[in-house]
């Protein structure tokens, strides 16, 4: 039987001594009334459902899997029941808007219930792990009869949506979408304009859905990326679209699955080929500016992926330490390694996020982010150098992270004064630059973590590791871990690397 204890004293640690979340809460009127108590007890709660109402379904569900038949989706035993009580329980509504029928709790209390429901059941959580892109979708891009017929609906959990984005000519290049949506009323010489909230005939196959079709709620809300007839070539010419499973009017709309695919893990999870025959549906946001609306939801998909990997941890050592038992699927853990493969490709594989953290996140405002982010992590630097006299043992992760972010500092410099000669210097070290930025954020966790680790009024939570074991933590990253960084950093601020291109 697949067990799963959350832990929660270490999750609450760094909620509040490390990070000093409610105390920064108390400075937001927007969370007014919201202290460590409170969050303690959201915790405490969400551990509950993932440990004793998720978890017991991870392990038969994996055998199981999902049914395809004509009349619809199946999804293993016990995942409908399991998510009636996560709706029952209020927890997609956790970190949304009060005005959109949500708690109105920072993200953070929702990060930390997304990392436990991904570690108790990888394959479940990707039902309501859409959910909340989608509300964000509906909320800023969609028109008000739009926002109140799905809104709520979405908030609630009662309806699930989707991204449907990929198509089989497509993969991750986007600008190949053939996805067509014909405005309604346009035969004829009708001269109906395409705007915000238009109705539309969506016709066209989405490939890799997931949640396309399932069981678990009665409406499904697909929100589509298509193309309208005058649409202009790429990704310049994309729309978005709302298109329910069941319409308003109760019938059921012109959108099948017609199949599911047989994956390697998440099989619980129902991925499937969808097709868009003539189904109705209404625009949501400007024509031909539907990917910068989709990104709403792309963005918060992206982090769920990273909790996901939080969740599962060390998802190839975790076997090898089990022998030859790790290998078998009753112990558990080849399952989970199986699971969490899946969270190299989808939403983007890691290469496509490397690229978009250095063009559009580091480079195309001139490097503004990127200082500003570098500023906030240098005041950790500041920090442990004040306190150093009194904790020797902080000089050295100052001086780590400081090092790190000098590193940062040089290749972004270079690539914003090269790449003008060398376009594609970013591409071809992007990955580097990735991995390099990801050793410094975890070099300031570090430092952070051995800073309060050392800090005699920050007592650890009964039921967590103890100071000591915090700071041995914090020591195994800056000894064992961060001496990887400097040969990113280093084939990141060469001009002349060359990539593996294959000859024939």
């Amino acid at each position: 039987m697949w067990t799963y204890q959350a832990p929660v004293a270490d999750m609450l640690y760094v909620m509040d001594p490390v990070l000093g979340a409610p105390a920064s809460w108390a400075e937001m009127p927007h969370f007014d009334g919201l202290d460590a108590d409170t969050a303690r007890e959201v915790v405490a709660q969400a551990a509950r459902f993932a440990g004793e109402v998720l978890a017991p379904t991870n392990a038969p569900g994996d055998p199981a899997g999902c049914t395809w038949s004509p009349d619809g989706v199946t999804t293993p035993p016990g995942y409908r029941t399991a998510y009636q009580a996560f709706v029952g329980g209020g927890w997609p509504a956790l970190a949304c808007a009060p005005e959109a029928g949500g708690q109105g709790l920072p993200q953070l209390l929702n990060a930390a219930l997304f990392e436990m429901l991904a570690a108790a059941n990888h394959g479940w959580t990707m039902y309501p792990g859409l959910l909340h892109g989608a509300y964000e979708v509906v909320k800023a891009h969609a028109v008000p009869m739009l926002r109140e017929r799905y809104l709520a609906k979405l908030t609630s959990g009662e309806w699930l949506g989707t991204m449907c984005l990929t198509e089989p000519q497509a993969g991750s290049d986007l600008g190949q979408v053939r996805t067509r949506a014909d405005l309604v009323g346009q035969g004829e010489g009708a001269t109906t304009p395409a705007a915000n909230g238009a109705p539309v005939l969506i016709s066209g196959g989405k490939i890799f859905i997931s949640g396309g079709d399932h069981d678990l709620t009665d409406n499904i809300v697909h929100l589509v990326l298509c193309r309208l007839a005058d649409a202009p070539a790429g990704t310049r010419g994309l729309s978005l679209a709302v298109a329910p499973r069941i319409l308003p009017d109760g019938r059921r709309n012109a959108v099948h699955c017609d199949s599911i695919e047989k994956k390697m893990g998440i099989k619980g999870s129902a991925t499937c080929q969808m097709r868009f025959e003539g189904a109705e549906g209404w625009l949501i946001g400007e024509p031909n500016r539907g990917l910068a609306a989709m990104f709403l939801m792309m963005n918060a998909a992206r982090l769920h992926v990273g909790l996901q990997g939080l969740g599962h941890r060390s998802a190839d050592e975790a076997l090898h330490v089990w022998g030859g038992y790790g290998h078998v699927h009753e112990f558990g853990i080849e399952q989970t390694v199986r699971d969490s493969r899946i969270a190299m490709i989808y939403e983007g594989s890691n290469e496509i996020q490397a690229v978009d953290l250095v063009q559009r996140k580091l480079l195309d405002d001139g490097g503004a982010r990127g200082d500003a982010l570098m500023q906030d992590l240098a005041r950790e630097v500041a920090a442990c150098r004040a306190v150093s006299a009194l904790q020797p043992a902080l000089h050295h992760f100052a001086a780590a992270l400081a090092q790190q972010l000098q590193s940062w500092r040089s290749v972004q410099q270079a690539l914003l004064a090269g790449r003008a000669a060398d376009p594609e210097w970013p591409l071809r070290v992007a990955d580097d630059v990735l991995h390099g930025i990801g050793h410094a954020l975890m070099c300031w966790a570090w430092a952070r973590t051995a800073r309060t680790a050392l800090d005699p009024t920050c007592p650890t939570p009964p039921g967590g590791r103890s100071a000591a074991q915090w700071l041995q933590s914090a020591q195994f990253g800056l000894d064992w871990l961060l001496p990887q960084a400097p040969v990113h950093w280093g084939q990141a601020g060469r001009a002349d690397a060359a990539l593996p291109f294959l000859t024939v």
